[in-house]
């Protein structure tokens, strides 16, 4: 690709696991909680709660072994690994946290008459690492 001139960034950097994407969406979602003086004024906010939803789609390649389409290893409420970075900018304040967590939602799978059977992933991206604890 020759590019001229100033030019937006372009393309999907990374191929993901188990589809060939063709879209990849990231919603910034924060909660915030306006402070009232003692005369019902906003004088402060907090905002927290930040997670990063994110949407991917496209086509799902076919198994070696004939008809059966590829098992992608995604299960739902499973935490994912992505290969596509979530923009620094979609993070409170500009800086991705130090560690984050993709957790799978929802996972529509598409079949049309004409075309590519589809899948779109949904999930969420929450400022966190993965952990695992045990109850006592």
């Amino acid at each position: 690709m020759h590019r001229i001139g100033q030019t937006p960034e372009w393309g999907i950097p990374q191929a993901e696991k188990g589809i060939f994407v063709s879209d990849i969406s990231y919603t910034p979602e924060i909660q915030n909680y306006e402070q009232k003086d003692h005369t019902g004024e906003i004088c402060g906010l907090v905002l927290y709660g930040q997670k990063v939803n994110v949407e991917i789609s496209g086509e799902i390649p076919f198994a070696e072994s004939g008809d059966t389409a590829q098992s992608t290893g995604m299960t739902l409420g499973a935490a994912i690994t992505l290969n596509n970075e979530c923009p620094n900018d979609c993070w409170l304040g500009g800086t991705k946290p130090q560690g984050t967590t993709s957790v799978l939602t929802a996972a529509p799978y598409t079949l049309s008459r004409e075309g590519a059977r589809t899948r779109t992933y949904t999930g969420a991206i929450y400022p966190f690492g993965t952990s695992s604890s045990t109850a006592a």
